[in-house]
């Protein structure tokens, strides 16, 4: 079993690799800011959430950020 780091990594490198292939004719934003975060990284913090069962975005995001 993954450690929760390499877990981290891993789903963040696959999403990184669909996401590219999804949008590759479209992008996903057209208009508007620049966001802090890309999309891959929310999305990797979502998933990863809900495998460690986080339902709030204070226990995702925590005190000092995103923490494995």
């Amino acid at each position: 079993m993954f450690s929760i780091k390499y877990f981290i990594i891993a789903v963040s490198c696959k999403i990184d690799e669909l996401l590219k292939e999804i949008t590759k004719k479209h992008r996903i934003r057209s208009i508007g800011f620049e966001p802090a975060l890309i999309d891959s990284e929310v999305m990797t913090m979502e998933i990863v959430a809900e495998y460690r069962v986080l339902e709030t975005d204070f226990a995702i995001i925590g005190k000092n950020g995103f923490q494995p």
